[in-house]
């Protein structure tokens, strides 16, 4: 709907996960990028995300990820 779209983790973005992989529901599962690597406590080619009910319903829990990672199946940008 006019947001632009890509396979790089920039901060601010919203990644995008393919439904059913890797524990994430039939429906889908996107989450939001904090920071990108090299970073404090992020290597090089992996990205932070803040997410909500992936750990369990009503909790907000973050986690450091590969950028190639199989179940991501893209970004959205701002406008």
């Amino acid at each position: 709907m006019g947001y632009k779209e890509g396979k790089l983790p920039v901060a601010g973005a919203i990644v995008v996960f393919v439904p059913g992989m890797d524990g994430v529901s039939p429906e889908g599962h996107v989450a939001y990028v904090e920071a990108v690597g090299p970073a404090d406590g992020i290597p090089a080619g992996s990205f932070e995300l803040s997410e909500m009910n992936f750990a369990g319903w009503n909790r907000v829990d973050y986690r450091v990820i590969s950028n190639t990672s199989a179940d991501i199946e893209g970004f959205i940008y701002g406008q």
